[in-house]
């Protein structure tokens, strides 16, 4: 098979650099409550003018430039009682070609992760991943695999991120069969080891690198390669409601058991020996959350292969753009008992995370005890997510800040890792945010500071 990951890239979740689903984050899991899970449905359609992903015009194999339709349900779930989390998953697509010729593919696909932190910024990780994909059309590609992905991440600073990993897997294809070992099924045993750098460039801007050395063993010789590959990556938010995400790639395989017929100029034919393939990809993806969970997507991602070989040598290029619904629980604890209607009961949160006001201002709590920043963002401060750094976490792992504020009705929520958005635990009241969470809300009925800060704004909340 030809970058497998390419040809099965699907717009599921929007961000085909990304993935559907990721396993583990580059950086330290954000701290979450002791159980949460999200599920999506993405649906969508574009323009693939290589549906295969086979070899190019020198070939005998066909090549299918055609529209197709999206359909991608997932379903996530996470349990992180204390130091451990367990991890689980299921994500499945339909990619339906508009040529019959081509057909359609299904890809189902189920995880199930264990995580384990010895240290308040190194985690250790074991990630395990089964799917079965089947095509309508060409079955040669149908194949079954079996993969285990050890990992260690440390998180170095507030900014920088290490994550070294090995992944082993086992692919057999039910529709191939090896020539030399007399028709057994082809089955191939990737190994391949990754060491991924990520570095926060501000509170909106994320920027990655990843080098990675490939080995695969197969029973079928002239699928044996070894190889390197390289990437970078960026993602960040532009305005309130837009994010972006992109990366470059590149790979070298060398096939140095690949036979292949060389015509002589005599016109006899001998097998050939070796092949060495070297391809550029690039992709970029934008997203545009509107109403609620709802999401609007777009996606080009483009590849360039080029082969020793003319035969395999191609290009490839994919547009897919659709909409797609997040539901779930995030990962907080859920409000109290008080907390009914548009904004709750009048009646405070009995919580010792709810915030106090006292001689020196409000002070608001956090419980995070996993993670590595936590940022107060609100209407004191305008939505501005890197305006009010907390501090922490205590031995009970509690992130605070304390602030003068004016008198007046206060929106606020936690900023985690620079990734997750948590919902205030023990707030005094609460209100949806139109964002699949609720922000705290807060009355400061009376003056605790000399006239400093400037009160409620009417700026929307960014997310």
């Amino acid at each position: 098979m030809i970058l497998t990951r390419f040809t099965r890239t699907s717009p599921a979740s929007g961000f085909l650099v990304g993935g559907l689903m990721a396993l583990t984050p580059l950086g330290i899991p954000t701290a979450m409550a002791a159980s949460t899970w999200r599920a999506e449905l993405s649906a969508g359609g574009g323009y693939d003018d290589d549906v295969l992903g086979r070899p190019g015009e020198n070939s005998s194999f066909p090549i299918l430039a055609t529209g197709y339709m999206n359909l991608a349900p997932s379903l996530w779930a996470v349990w992180a009682p204390g130091r451990c989390s367990l991890s689980g998953g299921w994500s499945y697509v339909l990619n339906a070609y508009e040529s019959e010729e081509a057909g359609a593919y299904h890809d189902n696909s189920g995880q199930a992760g264990f995580g384990f932190r010895v240290a308040p910024d190194v985690q250790l990780r074991l990630d395990g991943e089964v799917e079965w994909f089947h095509r309508t059309e060409f079955q040669d590609y149908d194949f079954n695999r079996q993969e285990a992905a050890p990992a260690a991440i440390w998180q170095m600073d507030d900014r920088w991120s290490l994550h070294g990993t090995w992944r082993r897997a086992r692919i057999a294809y039910p529709e191939r069969t090896t020539q030399a070992l007399g028709g057994e099924t082809q089955i191939d045993r990737p190994d391949e080891l990754e060491l991924a750098v990520g570095f926060d460039f501000n509170e909106r801007w994320r920027l990655s690198t990843m080098v990675a050395r490939l080995a695969v063993d197969s029973n079928s010789r002239q699928y044996e390669y070894g190889g390197d590959r390289i990437s970078f990556g960026i993602s960040g938010d532009i305005g309130r409601s837009w994010a972006v995400g992109g990366e470059i790639a590149r790979e070298r395989r060398n096939y140095d058991r690949f036979l292949y017929p060389i015509q002589l100029p005599s016109g006899a034919v001998r097998p050939g020996v070796g092949r060495e393939d070297v391809s550029i990809s690039l992709a970029i993806d934008l997203e545009r959350r509107i109403v609620g969970n709802t999401r609007l997507f777009a996606g080009l991602a483009y590849l360039d292969y080029a082969s020793s070989l003319d035969d395999y040598a191609f290009d490839r290029t994919r547009l897919s753009g659709g909409v797609s619904f997040r539901f779930g629980q995030p990962a907080a604890a859920a409000p109290g008992p008080w907390d009914t209607g548009i904004f709750g009961s009048t009646t405070p949160a009995r919580n010792p995370l709810s915030p106090t006001v006292g001689a020196n201002g409000v002070t608001f709590r956090c419980r995070a005890p996993r993670a590595t920043s936590v940022h107060l963002v609100g209407t004191m401060n305008d939505w501005l997510t890197g305006a009010h750094p907390m501090t922490g976490p205590t031995p009970d792992g509690v992130w605070e800040t304390t602030l003068k504020l004016d008198p007046g009705l206060y929106r606020y929520i936690f900023h985690i890792d620079t990734t997750e958005w948590r919902t205030p635990e023990g707030a005094h009241l609460y209100e949806d945010d139109d964002f699949g969470q609720r922000n705290g809300v807060l009355d400061v009925a009376a003056p605790v500071t000399d006239g400093a800060g400037g009160g409620p704004s009417s700026v929307t909340n960014p997310r």
